[in-house]
């Protein structure tokens, strides 16, 4: 009985380690989640029929995906963004998924309609986001898009 015991406590404690990595990434400002990433997935989403996104696994009208050489390209666009606290209810249009060896670590949100020539990009808590130019975001897809 006591090694049964054991035995489970150890196999808790090992399967535990392998989603240690992720707990703390979530933790980590933004742009050490993207240095983490090894593919960032952007989801086109159809804002008319949802105003939230209340799952990564809705029907996106495009896929982006940016591989690792071109990850240095998505973390440019933040450069001059301002970043911000608390933010309430934004519309969902786009998704950011943040992979590590296929595995979803990270997930935000991008509201391209709150702001005028402005993007508000969030963390799926909607703790803190940043804004940046709409024309940043817009070449940044064009360019991941070819």
């Amino acid at each position: 009985m006591k090694k049964n015991i054991q035995l489970f406590l150890v196999i808790i404690i090992i399967s535990s380690c392998n989603h240690k990595k992720y707990e703390n990434l979530n933790s980590l400002p933004f742009n050490e989640l993207v240095a983490e990433s090894d593919q960032i997935v952007i989801k086109l989403h159809d804002s008319t029929v949802e105003k939230q996104i209340t799952s990564t696994e809705s029907n996106p009208k495009k896929i982006f995906k940016v591989s690792a050489e071109k990850i240095d390209g998505f973390k440019s666009i933040f450069e001059s963004a301002q970043k911000t606290g608390y933010c309430c209810c934004p519309t969902s249009n786009y998704s950011i998924s943040l992979l590590d060896n296929n595995e979803e670590f990270g997930l935000f949100y991008v509201d391209t309609t709150e702001y005028k020539g402005k993007v508000r990009i969030y963390d799926c808590g909607y703790q803190y986001s940043y804004i940046l130019e709409e024309q940043k975001w817009k070449r940044f897809l064009n360019e991941t898009g070819k």
